[in-house]
């Protein structure tokens, strides 16, 4: 086996990781900060400690526990890698990164069966998704997330490798079924209502935040109302509609939410309005519609109209400031 060292990585948060890194020691001091010295630049391995890693970048300190040379069998160097990580975990307990035992690895099924494992303790699970929202809450890291985002997206062959994974995902019936089940239970729990309500209330009073979302829907609007959209939906549609369960209880959660808005007597007043104003334009353009004539001339700055002299002198001159 190649040369290599066993080290121990601590990083200022109190997190700490050991391993075994392959390398050429021999310019390597007993300790120091940032990455190993060497042409990677390691910092260690794990999806848990690498964001750790990237957080801190020089201010991980970092320790060799032991050296070997080239030659050493692989039982030895797993038995001294295995004890550093048994060292490390009784030393910062459950601040330890390192999630498997150490020695040979493990495969991407094993870290998928791990994952599962801890994340089936409700502990755990309550941590951690703690700890994600808290950090999506800081500005930084929404500016983050938005940046990666929207560079994905402007990437041709990311945006299709993404799209492409998204049909992959929605074409499968048991998927879409689980997942119709979840939102249905979700938009059927009154705690998760009353929940999001506030929130919606509260984006929509910032004037910024009620800007942006009324662009991107008005966007949305105009490439939904595109024949070509409307053709690409059609048959998803029609097959979700066909089902008498999501049509049911569609329908009574519309019936829910109207019934909702109308018993709040500002809503209530708001809506009517809006309705009012509606229909006296459909019924203004009931009226005009046998009067309305094609400008002979239109040209910005200037539209002129055939005279109709058999039309009050107000509504020649609305249809003529018509154009």
């Amino acid at each position: 086996m190649s040369a290599g060292v066993i080290y121990l990585f601590v990083s200022p948060s109190g997190r700490a990781y050991a391993g075994w890194h392959g390398c050429d020691h021999a310019a390597i001091p007993r300790r120091g900060t940032g990455p190993l010295p060497g042409k990677k630049r390691y910092t260690g391995s794990g999806k848990l400690w690498e964001n750790v890693a990237r957080k801190h970048g020089p201010n991980l300190r970092w320790i060799i526990l032991r050296r070997f040379p080239e030659g050493t069998p692989r039982a030895t160097t797993d038995a001294a890698e295995q004890r550093a990580i048994r060292l490390a975990r009784r030393l910062w307990a459950d601040r330890c990164a390192n999630i498997m035992s150490g020695g040979q690895g493990f495969t991407s099924a094993e870290a998928q069966a791990l994952s599962k494992a801890a994340w089936a303790d409700p502990e755990y699970a309550a941590r951690m998704r703690a700890s994600r929202q808290e950090s999506q809450k800081r500005p930084e890291v929404k500016a983050k997330i938005s940046s990666a985002s929207k560079a994905a997206w402007a990437d041709p062959d990311k945006r299709d490798t993404m799209l492409s994974a998204l049909r992959r995902v929605n074409s499968d019936p048991a998927y879409t079924a689980a997942r119709d089940a979840r939102m249905a239970a979700l938009g059927a729990d009154a705690t998760v209502r009353a929940k999001a309500r506030p929130a919606l209330e509260a984006a929509w009073a910032d004037p910024a935040t009620k800007a942006k979302m009324s662009a991107s829907a008005k966007a949305r609007a105009r490439r939904q109302g595109s024949e070509a959209h409307s053709a690409m939906l059609a048959p998803g549609m029609a097959r979700i509609w066909a089902d008498p369960a999501f049509r049911d209880r569609r329908e009574a959660g519309i019936r829910e939410y109207l019934k909702e808005r109308w018993a709040d007597p500002d809503k209530r007043e708001r809506q009517a309005a809006a309705m009012r104003r509606s229909w006296q334009r459909k019924r203004a353009a009931k009226a005009l519609s046998p009067f309305r004539l094609a400008p002979v001339i239109a040209h910005p700055g200037l539209t002129l109209w055939i005279h109709r002299p058999d039309l009050p002198l107000g509504l020649t001159g609305l249809l003529h400031n018509k154009g």
